[in-house]
């Protein structure tokens, strides 16, 4: 079984290492550690005299022994190693009204952990090996009780019923030897004459066969580096065995020559003193057992260029994808250059050519071709107001079709020379889209754009936007890369868009006004208020009126906040008459240490025709704390109030009630700073039934740096049209050393 040997392999690696440390200088101290858990629950409910009851029994032991240590009394390195074991179980008793079940689970594997670094002073090598297997025991509560809970429970059940163990070994080793220029220290000449070469090995190993997620894995990585004079070529694979699911299995095997270093991080060579280029080819052979087998073929060619009033990038890259589905070719060739013409003027120039081309297995052709050129200016900044035209071309072939996109437009805006008071912008952008093939189409598309911002003092702000949008034709059915249609419906936080359409593909006309302001009358006090309103009418359709209005308030001090944000929107579209209002706010009070006060709203109201949803969620919570005389600030009392409301639609909701109204008070007293002892005791109404409830439990627990143990009690009862009485109990204890 290779689960098996694998296991052993890690083992005799890890005994190697420990060995390596035992042969070495220890420590001054070796450590021997351990933890022993047990805990016990048990949860009892009866509903209208049908009895289900659940109780289970936990237990996890552990024993660990480490040591660390150098080696040549540090001259050489450094180790350090642990061996141990640990064994859990969990046994668990259902019963229902109809089956009884006695569930159980039991696991322990070897703990390991061994850690080698030779490092050797004045050589240039460097040696580093790791194996461990520190994978915990963890419990889970509820996965295989389910029976036990019938739903809108008045406690949770919370019965450990399994547990997550198994085998979980790393493994892996690094060899470095020869000398990095960059890294160059005081070595001898020699060293530096040597080449680079790293060796690294990973293996990670999973197996855990007892859990209800049932996982054998095994993932390796190995990678064999070499490095010279700034070239670097790599082997690496990479392998994922999956022995459950033979599918998810697959093997890679990837070379790379040029400049990617080991971390996989681009490397820039200067041409010149002006000139930096980066360039590296990678062939890449896949076996998958899913998806079949593939070859890669990729060559990479980087370049920056940069002088005193200009820069250059370029960033060519060639892809050839052999597999199951045909054989693919895409080439990228971008070209961007900026600069600056005189102390005014800023400029961008984009030129780039996509292509890809595919071959199917069935010799079927497709092909597709997108060239873009673009120009941006930025001009006239130190005037009292800018201008920056920009202009963009692309077209894009793809099989019989052609589409022929122009974006042009010019925008202006103002500057502090103009007024520190005032600030204007308005912007013209047109596009064009013509396209040739199976679909003969044409589409214009005009947006005019306004907006002002009137400063009446440093608290006070006014902002008012303008976006107008028309549209005539039909759109082409060829989506483009880079200049799109339609823009403002794509959805997204900006002023101009309240809620995403369906994009249209005729002609439309849109009108949308948005106002804002800002008030802050004191430093730490913010409000603001939107009025927005946007008309949309197709030229085949109902015209669709959005209406929102929203406000937000926002004040902190050192012991007080509040927030608030309120939204209101309503919608007409031919027959349809929708409005919608939501709120959420928070408050928090603490005057003091001893006191801390807070309150948190949710309301969500839509109408939709005649159909009406609401949710609303109302939460106060108070907590006063007594501090012990001892000082310290050690507590004595905790004394904690809370009423919470909820209320949601049916359709909303997974629960059985649509209104739920409660009330918990609770208490925790600390004799010590380790041991506590508390009580909470909460009460129900519940709608529809005009349902009640009242819940109490009790605590008592001490935490102590290597001892933890609580014991717990709750009790819960709901009458009227259903009488349900639940009981739990647990009690865990937890022992370090």
């Amino acid at each position: 079984m290779p689960g098996r040997f694998f296991i052993i392999s890690s083992m005799v690696f890890a005994s190697l290492l420990l060995a390596a440390g035992m042969l070495a200088a220890p420590s001054v101290e070796a450590r021997l550690s351990g933890e022993a858990e047990l805990g016990y629950q048990s949860f009892d409910s009866e509903v209208n005299g049908a009895k289900r009851d659940a109780s289970s029994f936990q237990q996890r032991y552990s024993l660990l022994y480490g040591n660390d240590g150098r080696l040549g009394k540090g001259s050489l390195g450094k180790y350090k190693y642990a061996l141990g074991y640990e064994w859990g179980s969990v046994d668990t008793e259902l019963k229902t009204p109809t089956e009884e079940t006695n569930p159980s689970v039991s696991a322990g594997h070897i703990l390991f952990n061994g850690e080698l670094s030779f490092t050797p002073m004045n050589l240039p090598v460097r040696f580093s090996a790791y194996s461990r297997d520190m994978n915990r025991i963890r419990f889970l509560s509820d996965s295989i009780s389910g029976p036990v809970s019938t739903g809108d429970d008045i406690i949770t059940p919370g019965i450990n019923d399994n547990l997550m163990d198994g085998t979980r070994v790393s493994s892996g080793a690094t060899l470095w030897l020869g000398v990095r220029n960059d890294l160059r220290e005081d070595r001898s000449s020699v060293f530096m004459e040597i080449p680079v070469l790293l060796v690294d090995y990973q293996d990670d190993y999973v197996r855990d066969m007892k859990s209800l997620t049932q996982q054998n894995t095994r993932s390796r990585k190995l990678a064999l580096v070499g490095y010279k004079k700034n070239n670097w070529l790599h082997y690496r694979q990479s392998r994922h065995d999956d022995y459950l699911n033979r599918d998810s299995s697959f093997r890679e095997d990837r070379y790379i020559l040029g400049s990617v270093d080991h971390r996989l991080n681009r490397t820039w060579s200067d041409l010149t003193n002006w000139i930096t280029i980066s360039a590296d080819g990678q062939f890449i052979k896949r076996q998958d057992q899913s998806l079949g087998n593939s070859e890669t073929y990729d060559l990479n060619l980087f370049a920056v260029a940069s002088r005193e009033k200009w820069e250059a990038r370029t960033f060519n890259t060639l892809n050839r994808t052999l597999d199951v589905t045909g054989l693919t070719t895409i080439t990228k060739v971008p070209l961007h250059i900026q600069g600056v013409w005189g102390a005014e003027t800023d400029w961008k120039v984009r030129l780039s050519s996509d292509r890809e081309k595919r071959i199917m297995a069935d010799r079927s052709l497709s092909d597709r071709d997108d060239l873009l050129a673009s120009l941006q200016v930025y001009t006239f900044k130190r005037s009292q107001f800018t201008l920056s035209p920009s202009i963009s071309v692309e077209r894009v072939e793809q099989n019989k079709d052609r589409t022929i996109a122009f974006d042009g437009g010019v925008e202006t805006a103002s500057t502090r020379r103009f007024s520190d008071i005032f600030g204007l912008s308005a912007g013209y952008k047109v596009k064009v889209f013509s396209a040739e093939g199976t679909v003969n189409s044409d589409y214009l598309e005009q947006t005019i754009t306004g907006r002002g911002v009137y400063k009446v003092s440093d608290t006070i702000r006014f902002v008012l936007e303008e976006n107008i949008t028309t549209a005539g034709g039909t759109r082409n059915e060829i989506a483009n890369t880079t200049i799109t249609a339609n823009q403002g419906f794509l959805g997204g936080a900006s002023s101009t868009t309240f809620r995403t359409r369906d994009e249209p593909t005729e002609g439309f006309s849109r009108f949308v006004t948005t106002f804002t302001t800002s008030w802050t009358p004191l430093a730490r006090l913010r409000v603001g208020f939107t009025a927005a309103e946007d008309i949309f009418k197709p030229d085949n359709g109902d015209t669709d009126i959005i209406t929102s209005l929203g406000n937000t308030i926002d004040y902190s001090l050192p012991n007080f906040a509040v927030g608030s944000n309120v939204r209101y929107r309503t919608r007409s579209a031919g027959s349809l008459r929708s409005n919608d209002i939501a709120a959420t706010g928070t408050a928090s009070y603490t005057p003091n240490r001893n006191i801390k006060a807070s309150i948190r709203y949710t309301y969500a109201k839509v109408k939709e025709n005649d159909t009406v949803t609401t949710n609303v969620d109302l939460a106060q919570k108070f907590t006063y704390t007594v501090n012990s005389l001892r000082g310290g600030n050690l507590k004595l009392l905790d004394l904690t109030e809370e009423l919470t409301y909820e209320k949601a639609d049916n359709t909303l909701s997974f629960s059985q009630f649509s209104s739920k109204k409660r009330l918990t008070l609770g208490a925790t007293y600390y004799p010590t700073k380790n041991i506590f002892v508390a009580a909470t005791a909460r009460y129900s109404l519940l709608d529809p039934g005009d349902e009640k409830e009242w819940m109490g439990s009790g605590a008592v627990g001490a935490v102590f740096n290597k001892l933890q143990a609580n014991i717990d009690y709750s009790y819960g009862r709901r009458y009227n049209s259903e009488t349900r009485t639940e009981k739990r109990f647990s009690a865990n204890l937890k022992k370090q050393f």
